[in-house]
């Protein structure tokens, strides 16, 4: 599968059970977030929250497939995946026993965090970003205002004379 493919989507009963051969998926829970519009006004809109990864050798969907509950997350490629699939209708016709071990040794994927920890692993993200922001803003904003264009030439001190902390470091040949 390529790069960005949405494999499950968060809400949906899936039919197969999938185990990563190579590359990973990411993990994505909904919330309802606020967007900024204008000054003092907002609108609520659906976000996805990446939540974490699945790597090589793990394997997702079997309590969607066995228990026939929705999925609680929505996967998506992150790299190019090559997966085994086995289809619900295999999984179906094995006996209860073996479908019990399955059950008892998959683990949720990320079904466990509540709504509180997805806003809240979303608030950091989105402050980290403006922070960021906020800081290449300023450090740019200050070396405008010093003469200073960032990616353009190298800058040069012209000093008409030479400070005096510096005049026992100069080296003559």
């Amino acid at each position: 599968m390529d790069i960005g493919e949405v494999i499950v989507e968060s809400g949906k009963i899936i039919s197969f059970v999938a185990y990563i051969n190579s590359g990973y998926c990411d993990i994505y829970r909904n919330i309802v977030g606020l967007m900024k519009l204008q000054p003092k006004r907002v609108k609520k809109i659906q976000k996805l929250v990446c939540m974490g990864r699945l790597k090589e050798k793990e394997s997702f969907g079997e309590i969607s497939v066995l228990l026939q509950v929705p999925f609680t997350c929505t996967v998506v490629t992150g790299k190019e995946v090559e997966m085994a699939i086995i289809e619900d209708k295999d999984l179906f016709e094995l006996d209860p026993v073996t479908k019990q071990l399955m059950l008892h040794t998959a683990k949720p994927t990320f079904g466990h965090l509540t709504d509180e920890d997805i806003k809240t692993e979303y608030l950091q993200r989105e402050q980290k970003k403006e922070w960021k922001n906020f800081k290449d803003r300023t450090m740019k904003n200050s070396l405008y205002y010093n003469g200073i264009i960032p990616g353009f030439g190298k800058w040069d001190h012209c000093w008409t004379s030479i400070p005096r902390n510096l005049k026992d470091t100069l080296v003559s040949y």
